[in-house]
């Protein structure tokens, strides 16, 4: 197990099983056994597991894990940041990485998912070109009652989140011109 990244709710964690790499997120150990984050942690699995698009990371199962504690368990994608890989790259190599992301998301609005918090450190380039969109610890969709709340990471977020209102998918839409505009 390799810790990979720690943010104010979750911690992510490299593990090997079965001969493969995975990712394992879970909840940091100070909130675990709190039922408002063990629904949280459901709600990102049953999102992500329900989705399946190659350019969308996927969710394999909800396990209890000996080091982790209940967790996620996701393929490991090894690549860049979208940041990171079009440093250097042609507007036309930008452009094609960029379709495969406004894949990604109407496959999502049109599967009645918002991912509410895309940003260049939630898309990652593999190491053979293909997107993946990752991270759906903030998405919503009218199907989920739990957790109706804006969301989003700054620079990122659209008007309506920052005040406050409940956003759909036209948040999203707003990070991708962010994104784009970046």
């Amino acid at each position: 197990y390799e810790e990979i990244a720690r943010g104010s709710t979750h911690v992510l964690f490299r593990a090997r099983r079965y001969g493969r790499w995975y990712v394992l997120k879970g909840i940091r150990d100070e909130l675990r056994g709190n039922p408002l984050y063990d629904e949280w942690l459901y709600k990102e699995y049953s999102v992500g597991v329900s989705l399946d698009h190659p350019a969308i990371v996927r969710v394999e199962s909800l396990e209890d894990d000996n080091v982790v504690g209940r967790c996620i368990v996701m393929e490991w994608v090894e690549g860049q940041t979208l940041d990171q890989w079009r440093q250097g790259k042609s507007a036309a190599d930008v452009r094609a990485m960029f379709s495969q992301l406004l894949d990604a998301v109407d496959y999502l609005h049109h599967h009645g998912i918002y991912h509410h918090d895309i940003k260049p450190s939630n898309i990652i380039i593999a190491h053979d070109g293909r997107l993946k969109l990752i991270d759906f610890g903030l998405s919503d969709g009218p199907q989920y009652a739990a957790f109706k709340h804006s969301a989003g990471s700054d620079g990122f977020v659209a008007p309506e989140q920052k005040a406050g209102t409940t956003a759909d998918h036209r948040a999203d839409i707003y990070a991708l011109g962010c994104i784009l505009l970046s």
